[in-house]
């Protein structure tokens, strides 16, 4: 195997189309860091970093990811199963090492004359060609939601995912009146971001089950709340912002949580502890959504790839490059009537 000769990054800044509310935070840009590998055949490998208010500091991956590149270069470079032992110490920076994973990943691929995916899945695994991805409707009132579902519709997307959790009587009318509108002909999926209490919660749930709810994201904020849910409810209930790390999955799989689980790679620490969290959840006979928290380019491609690896049972979270105003450059396959199509030179 080659060795590694060439290691930099960059900090990039990606402002949002409009400000992201959730019932935490409100989301103004995207900061991250890019990694650039390159090995002395002149295969070159991207990551991206990016890291959350509730994993690491910016300053901790800035110098996490300076430290680590210094350490790599002139190294032999792994292979697929050595690379963790590339990335002990970063267990405790998520998006750090995300960003560093990715980066090999993309640079193993590279070497191998093969998509990421089919790097992630194994010689036993299968890829699809393209992934089912929802559309992110958001807030607003009745009249902007039904015209941000009515234009994702004549563009050709069949799921629409509304954020609920501050009015419950306008949350009410805007999910009847997007059924309403919508009928039989696409599927409709919720967000509390943990905002209900779990009285509020049940009692919410119960309103909206005659709409045909697919499923509602963490519709309360912790996980014995979460499982109450799932058992009192007739909607289908998915963990999102609760699922921080495999320690944390392996609790709520042992509490019986949700019925899905929305994975995000870089909040878990990468693509292939992504997968191994996918792979459990899927073997207790459960669903998986991969999604980003708003990712530049290099991070979604990677996503978007590990989505083609796992069974097509519900549409995937990996539209969000239209929230940003701007993105970095790297060519990441683009939604299309509700689909995006991996290219076969991804």
């Amino acid at each position: 195997m080659t060795r590694l000769i060439f290691a930099r990054w960059y900090p990039y800044v990606l402002p949002l189309r409009s400000p992201l509310k959730t019932a935490s935070h409100t989301w103004h840009e995207r900061r991250g860091v890019v990694i650039t590998l390159q090995d002395e055949d002149g295969a070159v490998g991207y990551g991206e970093a990016a890291p959350f208010l509730t994993t690491e500091s910016w300053a901790e991956t800035v110098a996490q990811v300076g430290t680590v590149l210094s350490q790599w270069v002139g190294r032999t470079l792994p292979d697929l199963a050595e690379l963790p032992s590339w990335l002990v110490g970063c267990d405790h920076t998520p998006a750090t090492r995300h960003g560093l994973e990715l980066a090999l990943l993309n640079l193993l691929a590279q070497r191998a004359e093969v998509s990421l995916a089919a790097l992630v899945a194994g010689s036993e695994g299968t890829v699809a060609s393209r992934v089912a991805v929802n559309r992110l409707v958001g807030g607003g009132t009745v009249a902007e939601t039904l015209a941000r579902v009515q234009q994702g519709f004549e563009e050709g997307d069949r799921c629409f995912k509304l954020k609920v959790g501050h009015d419950f009587a306008q949350d009410r009318q805007r999910v009847r009146g997007t059924r309403d509108w919508l009928g039989e002909r696409g599927e409709l999926r919720l967000d509390a971001n943990g905002a209900w209490t779990l009285t509020e919660a049940i009692a919410h749930c119960a309103e909206l089950s005659p709409w045909g709810i697919e499923y509602i994201e963490q519709p309360v904020a912790t996980g014995e709340d979460l499982a109450e849910v799932r058992w009192r409810s007739a909607v289908p209930v998915a963990a999102d912002e609760l699922v921080t790390s495999l320690t944390a999955l392996k609790s709520l799989l042992s509490w019986g949580a949700a019925d899905i689980y929305v994975l995000k790679p870089m909040q878990l620490g990468g693509l292939l502890v992504a997968r191994e969290a996918a792979t459990e959840i899927l073997k207790q006979g459960l669903s998986v959504v991969i999604t980003t928290a708003i990712d530049g380019a290099i991070a979604r491609h990677g996503a978007i790839h590990l989505a083609a690896t796992l069974p097509a049972i519900h549409a995937h979270g990996l539209g969000t490059g239209s929230l940003l105003a701007e993105d970095l450059s790297y060519p990441c396959p683009q939604v299309h009537r509700g689909f995006i199509a991996l290219e076969p030179s991804c």
